[in-house]
């Protein structure tokens, strides 16, 4: 059964590869472009900081000083999961200063613009965010946009051309391969911590004059970077708010995705789910920030949602009970989707999705169409087989139904696609690789 299995999915791959739904796309990003500062980690490097006193079973704190940045890191490797946490500028400054960093196109924003580009968008319109001259040369060879109301009508400017005096934003990303330790036992998978600044991000006020014309030029509104509206976030959420109802007047089919983000603060993810989530279209999370959300949802045990695929469909399905009608989670070794579309197109943009996600790993940048053969020679994840037959078995299907559900991964009643990705075993680099999957998916779903 599982060699027909893998034949059978062989062949939907082998029908995406040709394809590229991401063509003729009409894009809206906001809000957070960033610089990130990569290195990869040995043993070595962490000899630089603290031991690890202990490995807590969550992390949901700001890191203040280094004992507490040895404490998340930690908590990131023996689980194995993407984190990303505020830090204070004396822990900022000893990374700076440590040097040995690479430079390379960080935020939503910015890699989701790249891999829109890559692939023939029609048109992709940005916010401007901190946009001094460095990070807007990471903009070079993108066909991104700032549209501005400037003198009474709105104009566009190229990305990597517009920038104002302002204080960049950089990020520190600690890659770490798979069996790296520290703290309690080598990690289980390549992943990375993620040191941002409290830098908070600037709302460009000629970008939100411009938003009713951005919104009629565009399909889909995709929203990021939350967790970077600042302590008194209440305020900027309100703008949030108000920038989604602007966009949308002009253009009630314009759709509104969410890319959720590592938020610690429990305050910022309780204001998300109350304030965000019902004005949504669509919602994207990896497994940790599923679980997060679990926990506010009250869903018992929580915590499995990590690793348990049936627990992780009770989660999306809390979350779509909120009013979004998309609910997308990515973890390795698979994608599970709620969706209104048709599961057929939805299939089709996750296995495009699957193969830019391991294009760009085998990279380690952003993927263009050529690399999509060579990713469609990387094996199929294991898990991911696994996955679909947990959740065959979760949801009580047996005979035809659950062959059928193994091949084909879809439920057309409950509007469910599960997708086994493919597993590079020692990516390049981890960061980014969520932001470009989840902008693959939802881009590839076709909106409206």
């Amino acid at each position: 059964m599982r060699d027909r299995v893998q034949r059978r999915w062989e062949e939907h791959y082998g029908v995406v590869s040709r394809q590229n739904p991401l063509r003729g796309t009409r894009a809206l990003l906001a809000y957070n472009s960033v610089i990130d500062r990569v290195r990869l980690l040995d043993e070595s490097w962490l000899a630089r900081l603290p031991s690890p006193t202990a490995v807590p079973p969550l992390f949901a704190k700001e890191v203040e000083d280094l004992e507490d940045l040895a404490e998340a890191l930690a908590h990131s490797i023996t689980h194995g999961l993407a984190l990303e946490v505020l830090c204070s500028d004396g822990v900022i400054g000893f990374l700076e200063g440590l040097g040995g960093f690479e430079r390379r196109s960080g935020g939503q924003v910015l890699t989701v613009a790249r891999l829109l580009s890559n692939f023939g968008a029609a048109r992709i319109l940005v916010h401007p965010d901190r946009f001094n001259w460095e990070l807007a040369s990471l903009y070079e060879g993108t066909s991104a946009q700032v549209p501005l109301r400037l003198a009474g009508s709105v104009e566009y400017a190229s990305a990597e051309e517009f920038y104002w005096e302002c204080a960049p934003e950089a990020h520190y990303i600690l890659e770490y391969p798979k069996g790296l330790a520290f703290g309690d036992g080598p990690s289980p998978r390549a992943n990375r911590l993620i040191a941002a600044p409290k830098t908070r991000i600037q709302f460009h006020p000629e970008w939100e004059q411009a938003l009713s014309e951005a919104g009629r030029a565009s399909d889909l509104f995709f929203i990021a970077g939350l967790n970077h509206m600042g302590e008194d976030f209440e305020e900027s959420f309100r703008r949030v708010r108000d920038h989604i109802r602007t966009a949308k007047a002009t253009n009630p089919k314009l759709a509104v995705h969410l890319e959720m983000t590592s938020t610690p603060d429990l305050r910022k993810r309780e204001a998300v789910l109350d304030e965000i989530v019902p004005l949504l279209d669509s919602l994207s999370v990896n497994e940790a920030e599923l679980a997060d959300l679990a926990f506010l949802l009250g869903l018992p045990n929580w915590e499995s949602v990590r690793e348990d695929p049936v627990r992780q469909l009770e989660a999306m399905y809390l979350l779509r009970a909120l009013g979004v009608p998309r609910v997308n989670m990515h973890t390795l070794g698979y994608y599970l989707t709620l969706s209104p579309h048709p599961v057929e197109r939805v299939r089709r943009s996750h296995l495009f999705a699957a193969l830019v996600g391991t294009g760009q790993a085998l990279l380690g940048r952003s993927p263009d169409p050529r690399v999509l053969p060579r990713a469609l020679k990387v094996p199929l994840a294991e898990r991911g087989l696994a996955a679909m037959e947990t959740l065959a078995r979760g949801m009580g299907l047996s005979g035809t139904a659950r062959s059928a559900f193994l091949e084909d991964g879809w439920h057309r009643r409950e509007e469910l696609v599960i997708v086994p990705t493919r597993l590079v075993d020692r990516p390049r680099y981890t960061v980014g690789l969520g932001d470009t999957i989840s902008g693959a998916a939802v881009f590839g779903e076709g909106w409206p």
